[in-house]
């Protein structure tokens, strides 16, 4: 279905080519299109410092488009030895992962340090001194003449307008420009997702300039069918983008209240060796990390609801033990209610940074806590369900669904297609706790409600079910949903757990006809609705 969907959307691509491209040679062939105030381009300034640095032989270049880094090879190739290569891998020693696209950005389109804004002291720092940023540019852009730079760029014009194609149609419902402002009551001059087709790594630099400040979202595709490169509106795109263009609307703020904020310094220290890992190596850093990761996942709530941000956002941030976005949420919470007193998100931070005043050794050890939940299970993979012997099977009924016919119904479903394999063992979820299930696969039946074991254990896989939604990777409505899943036993890891719930109990009934495997199905009438796996990046298991 994918692919259909891309060849209909190249052809339409093909279709616009022509008037798109004049367009873009009006302006310099510029590859970009507008979404909620956001700009979506190819740069030429990132590309031309990839395609040199993949030449160079530099690291930090990404897995895709193979046939685009042959064409750059073979066009480039009569210039490889232009001192702009050796340069690279001498400067490039000293670089961090976002350096070179930070430099980038002081560039303008011709490769000279723009008028308009200064570059900033930790920058030429980085590269050595201001002689050696200037000599950088003057090869960079040396390079770019003498290779006819332009030349390549427009011979792949379809390439990077079937790339824009397919973020506008990925992208259609892209309102998060308007989400933040709104929420921060604050605007930036000018928001720019720049498509780095090249790099490795997902970036948020800003740039100050005499006009106001420019932010960015610099990010690699996600995945790419056939020969284009694929960026999608998920959720570690929002994620992305609402962390890292929340940065500089954060961070100014952080930097007016600093000796406020480093009276709780004390708080970095229970935290210290996680955040240093993550290189934030001082409570400053930290602390603006922890507010941006907060305000993401209120974004979140905002655009998916409760649920979904719980399970997908705020989890993922505990688990990576940043401890004190929890009660940063909850004071945000307040702000959300009293949106109109205050002017801005400005005007609230005093009152938000005050929530360390009331953070505990008891409440740092209760956070903490929550992290290894979030961690859990501790497994590299969640094993296959079903896929066992049926001597080393155990069946966990239910005895207490609401209705007590379908609790009936539901009885005689199980005795008669589960018990027809005589090695199976079945056992009344009451009985259960009594039970020694180290030894064996489970497969429990019945709705949260009516099976006590289910009830107790459920809430550790990262789904929940509610009278009228099933949430996941994202939030399913309905009243009539079935939810066929794999986990771990809880009491043995190296063992597996089927679960057969839904929401009520009548639909469990024939429901072992849904597919299922190592991920979970949602469905409805036995019908599939979705098919997802579960992933953990980070070690934090999530729906996806």
């Amino acid at each position: 279905m994918k692919k259909i969907i891309l060849l209909f959307i190249i052809c339409l691509q093909m279709f616009f080519s022509i008037g798109i491209y004049a367009n873009n040679h009006q302006n310099q062939l510029e590859f970009a299109i507008k979404k909620d105030n956001a700009t979506f381009c190819i740069d030429k300034r990132i590309e031309l410092f990839y395609i040199v640095a993949m030449l160079a032989d530099y690291p930090r270049i990404n897995g895709f488009n193979a046939n685009y880094k042959d064409d750059i090879k073979n066009y480039f190739s009569p210039y490889l030895s232009h001192e702009i290569f050796s340069f690279i891998k001498e400067i490039g020693q000293r670089w961090y992962l976002d350096t070179p696209t930070r430099f980038m950005l002081y560039f303008d389109n011709n490769f000279q340090l723009r008028k308009d804004a200064n570059l900033p002291d930790d920058l030429i720092s980085i590269c050595g001194g201001i002689d050696k940023v200037r000599k950088f540019q003057n090869l960079l852009s040396d390079f770019a003449i003498k290779s006819n730079y332009k030349t390549f760029i427009k011979d792949h014009a379809n390439f990077y307008n079937t790339i824009l194609t397919t973020v506008n149609y990925n992208f259609s419902d892209f309102m998060e420009i308007s989400r933040m402002e709104n929420y921060y009551k604050q605007k930036q001059s000018k928001y720019t997702v720049i498509l780095n087709m090249l790099g490795r790594g997902n970036f948020g630099p800003y740039v100050k300039t005499s006009r106001g400040t420019e932010i960015y979202a610099i990010i690699q595709p996600v995945t790419q069918m056939g020969e284009i490169p694929v960026y999608l509106d998920n959720r570690n795109f929002n994620n992305l983008l609402w962390h890292e263009f929340g940065h500089s609307f954060i961070n100014p703020i952080v930097d007016k209240y600093i000796d406020d904020i480093e009276k709780y310094s004390k708080l970095f220290e229970p935290i210290s060796s996680s955040m240093t890992s993550q290189a934030y190596g001082n409570w400053l850093s930290t602390v603006r990390e922890h507010l941006t990761r907060a305000v993401t996942c209120r974004l979140a709530a905002n655009r998916f609801g409760e649920d979904v941000a719980y399970l997908n956002y705020e989890r993922f941030e505990i688990g990576h033990r940043f401890i004190y976005v929890k009660p940063l949420i909850d004071k945000l919470k307040d702000y959300e209610q009293l949106h109109g007193t205050y002017k801005s998100f400005e005007e609230f931070f005093p009152e938000l940074i005050s929530v360390f005043e009331i953070v505990t050794p008891e409440m740092i050890d209760e956070l903490q806590k929550k992290v290894e939940e979030c961690r859990n299970p501790e497994v590299r993979k969640i094993p296959d369900a079903g896929g066992f012997e049926s001597n080393n099977v155990i069946i966990i009924a239910p005895t207490k669904e609401k209705d007590s016919i379908a609790q009936h119904q539901l009885t005689n479903y199980i005795k008669n297609e589960f018990m027809r394999d005589k090695k199976i063992r079945i056992i009344d979820d009451t009985l259960a706790s009594n039970e020694d299930l180290s030894g064996f696969d489970l497969i429990v039946i019945g709705t949260i409600h009516g099976n006590d074991f289910l009830s107790k254990h459920f809430n550790e896989l990262p789904i929940r079910i509610y009278d009228n939604k099933i949430v996941a990777e994202k939030e399913y409505i309905g009243n009539n949903l079935q939810l066929v899943t794999g986990w771990i036993n809880p009491y043995n890891q190296d063992r597996s757990m089927l679960i057969y719930t839904a929401q009520q109990t009548e639909d469990i009934i024939r429901s072992n006809r849904i597919p299922y495997g190592s991920g979970y199905t949602i469905a409805e009438a036995n019908k599939v609705i979705y098919y997802g796996n579960f992933n953990n990046p980070g070690q934090i298991w999530m729906c996806e």
